[in-house]
């Protein structure tokens, strides 16, 4: 059966009772936390920001690139970065992966 795969980190518990109420079916239940993600939607809201003090001054580029470095892998995620790992959760290939929230950040969690 496909995983079912929450998006909303607050929401963990509710994911890990449902992981153990699906278990008997062979359904796997797990969360996704994204960290910071280059997408269109964080470009957009550099580019808001960009037009008040709150960047420092920096360019809407700059900003990005000085976020990055905050990252222990000094780069935001990808979209594909993210697609990946909902790839494989997905996939047989985690059958055994069940009630667990997985950080794909970098390593931001960790600093």
């Amino acid at each position: 059966m496909r995983d079912w795969l929450d998006l909303r980190p607050p929401r963990t518990s509710r994911g890990k009772s449902t992981a153990l109420a699906f278990a008997d079916d062979g359904i796997t239940v797990n969360a996704i936390a994204p960290g910071p993600a280059d997408t269109q939607l964080f470009r957009e809201a550099i580019e808001q920001l960009a037009q008040t003090d709150y960047t420092g001054g920096h360019s809407p580029d700059e900003h990005v690139v000085e976020s990055a470095t905050h990252i222990p892998l000094k780069r935001l995620a990808t979209v594909e970065d993210i697609a990946q790992l909902f790839l494989f959760l997905a996939s047989d290939q985690s059958g055994y992966i069940n009630g667990v929230t997985v950080a794909i950040d970098g390593g931001y969690l960790l600093t």
